[in-house]
């Protein structure tokens, strides 16, 4: 037997669904498109000391300067904890040339070459912004190399959603 639905609840459930329809559409239309980025960079480690443990490893800072499709010249403060087996973590803030800032969350591996380089990949994660970067998720996948002065060179590509 057919149930018949009054009309105001009918009414009712189509307001809702296009009022949830017409806030997803304007979520997405504030937030924009996906954005794709390409990096290069430069830095060089400046302090690199015992971390107060644990976990054990060395501390290391390390200044870069940038640029990046997209974003413009970025310059990067990152702080990470690399361990005795050459995995790392560690912390990054990009500063576009405008003041907006990302900061993101890192991990990887150092890789020691036979020439005396070394090799990285890192996995950023944003984990904040601010200025037109605020509410922008995404990540970026970077490898790079490091001499034995510390000079890195590094290249990347990632994505992110501008907020």
């Amino acid at each position: 037997m057919r149930t018949l639905v009054p009309s105001s609840v009918r009414q009712s459930a189509l307001t809702i669904i296009l009022f949830s329809a017409v806030v997803l559409l304007a979520a997405s239309a504030l937030a924009g498109p996906q954005k794709t980025v390409r990096v290069t960079a430069s830095g060089q480690i400046v302090s690199s000391d015992p971390c107060p443990g644990p976990p054990a490893g060395l501390c290391q800072d390390v200044p870069v300067t940038g640029i990046a499709t997209v974003l413009g010249r970025v310059r990067g403060e990152l702080s990470e904890l690399v361990d005795s087996t050459g995995h790392y973590t560690g912390t990054g803030v990009f500063t576009m040339a405008d003041g907006s800032t990302i900061s993101t969350e890192f991990e990887r591996q150092v890789i020691p070459n036979q020439d005396g380089t070394a090799s990285f990949a890192e996995t950023h994660t944003i984990v904040d912004g601010t200025g037109q970067y605020e509410n922008s998720p995404g990540d970026l996948e970077l490898t790079g190399t490091a001499d034995a002065t510390g000079h890195l060179n590094v290249v990347g590509t990632g994505t992110f959603i501008k907020g």
